[in-house]
């Protein structure tokens, strides 16, 4: 069907192919794309986003593209998903808004 010929086409695309490895990540995880890559295309990004067990609110970087993503952005990003990571350790509540 159409959904095995999208995964076909992303794993394609994928060296590391990890759609194929995601499921068996046990642990939070957080993407950053940009919209505009065209060394691995945002439906990479997407796809493995869709597979992800634990995951934290992605970061989708409109018209960036594999390497030219704002340094403040994926930075801020970062430290909000270290300490996601602290307070799971520590028991402490999280803002809800950092879940998906």
């Amino acid at each position: 069907g159409s959904a095995s010929n999208f995964l076909w086409l992303v794993q394609s695309m994928d060296m590391f192919v990890n759609v194929d490895k995601i499921g068996q990540v046990s642990r939070p995880v957080a993407i950053i794309h940009g919209t505009a890559d065209e060394v691995v295309p945002i439906a990479n990004g997407k796809e493995l986003f869709k597979l992800v067990k634990m995951p934290f609110k992605p970061l989708w970087l409109n018209g960036c593209g594999h390497n030219n993503m704002p340094i403040r952005q994926y930075s801020a990003y970062i430290v909000r998903f270290l300490l996601h990571l602290r307070s799971l350790r520590h028991g402490t509540q999280v803002r809800r808004s950092h879940y998906v």
